[in-house]
């Protein structure tokens, strides 16, 4: 739930805050009594709860003169969460009708706590000339309990992100006033540039985790820190007729120091984790970009009884890796087969798209002899009528892991929409 209060302090000048606060209590018991299926009677135990609580701290100020109006803004915002669970099983209970814990031969038990916060203070600027010209202009600075508090006293917590935009209202000027507004009431351009962060990683990787077992889970990162998007905007917005609106935008976005987990290879980590292996580090690995264009459309009939609504969107982007820390060229990321095989199903090259396919080219199916007797050798034997024919890329006569290559883009060219909705008095149709 939610509470807030507001109080004019003085004229123009208004103060507000904002309460609220989420929890949850789960509590799960699953019982599988002993039966031709199943040897031993088995019994799980889960029990859970978590809270959130935020508060905010806003102070406003609004005034004016002639055609210019102002907005100003501060603010002081403060998240914060905690969970934690039980889980127990026990198993070889003698009897299917009474069934606790403390009557089962063997119990396991795991537990975990958790907690993170996000502690922001920003302010913001809203400019306004006679609804013309526009000016909005921001600043944000968070911390973050995702990185380390410690290591260089805590800087790496911290980010700031700025952002300003601007706009002009051609149809306000008095040199478009000869246009009647039935047929263009609205020109409006629009340019911006702003920053967010991203700290959406899971908690503690600065430092090293223990299993139960008391081994280290993963590598830690003590340089880790925020990840910073940075996105241009240039738009447009056009009203024809009152009824038809027209939106195009042109935006350039650029993930500086994304975060990501590296992809060492299995002789540093050790493999997976039932092999006693333990998780490569999260890092600031490098940046992306992506370039594209929206555009959207809205018509809108109606009268007293009937409307008539039309939507049209097209978005096209172009997505690539920028560049890599400490001299990577690629990243790959594998799958498992069968639960546990892994295999590398997308690599991501320098000036490249993000997560391009990665494999063997395929080149057909063997389907008779002929095909055959001009077969490569395929991972150590002869393939056999119905295999795949595979494209041997590298040229050295065989057919191996060397041979995989980009094999698709899972980025589609373009996407669009076109949605129709109708009313008529009480009844409406989409």
């Amino acid at each position: 739930g939610n509470i807030y209060a507001e109080v004019d302090l003085l004229k123009g000048l208004k103060y507000r805050i904002e309460l609220s606060a989420n929890t949850e209590f789960s509590e799960n018991t699953e019982f599988a009594p002993k039966n031709r299926l199943n040897d031993d009677a088995d019994l799980w135990l889960r029990n859970g709860d978590w809270y959130s609580t935020n508060i905010k701290n806003l102070l406003t100020y609004d005034f004016s003169f002639g055609q210019h109006r102002f907005t100003a803004l501060v603010g002081q915002e403060a998240l914060d969460s905690h969970w934690k669970s039980t889980n127990t099983d026990g198993h070889g209970f003698p009897s299917n009708d009474v069934f606790t814990m403390t009557m089962a031969e063997t119990t396991n038990s795991q537990s975990y706590i958790g907690s993170q916060s996000l502690s922001s203070y920003f302010a913001r600027l809203l400019y306004d000339f006679g609804g013309r010209y526009g000016l909005t202009a921001s600043i944000r600075r968070d911390q973050s309990s995702k990185f380390d508090p410690v290591y260089e006293d805590g800087k790496n917590q911290i980010g700031y992100f700025p952002a300003v935009s601007v706009s002009w209202k051609v149809t306000k000027e008095n040199f478009m006033q000869w246009i009647p507004e039935n047929y263009f009431s609205n020109l409006k351009f629009r340019v911006g540039y702003g920053e967010t962060g991203n700290q959406q990683i899971p908690n503690n990787l600065y430092s090293s985790l223990l299993s139960t077992y008391n081994i280290p889970l993963n590598l830690n990162n003590p340089n880790l820190t925020w990840e910073t998007m940075k996105q241009t905007n240039i738009g447009v917005d056009v009203t024809l007729l009152k009824r038809l609106n027209i939106s195009a935008d042109w935006y350039n976005k650029e993930s500086a120091n994304f975060l990501f987990q590296l992809p060492l290879p299995d002789y540093l980590t050790g493999g997976l984790g039932q092999y006693g292996g333990i998780n490569a580090p999260y890092s600031n690995i490098g940046s992306m970009q992506n370039r594209g264009i929206d555009i959207s459309a809205n018509y809108v009939l109606r009268n007293d009884n009937f409307e008539w609504s039309s939507n049209f969107v097209f978005s096209k982007y172009t997505n690539k890796l920028m560049d890599l820390i400490n001299g990577m060229s690629d990243i790959t990321k594998d799958v498992n087969l069968n639960g546990y095989q892994p295999m590398t199903a997308t690599n991501t090259i320098i000036g490249q798209p993000i997560g391009m396919f990665y494999g063997l080219k395929a080149n057909g199916l063997y389907r008779n002899e002929a095909d055959l007797s001009n077969a490569f050798e395929t991972f150590g034997g002869a393939p056999q009528l119905g295999d795949v024919r595979y494209v041997d890329v590298n040229g050295d006569g065989v057919i191996d892991l060397k041979d995989r290559t980009t094999i698709g883009n899972p980025h589609p060219d373009f996407t669009f929409g076109f949605t129709n909705s109708f009313r008529y008095k009480a009844f409406d149709l989409s």
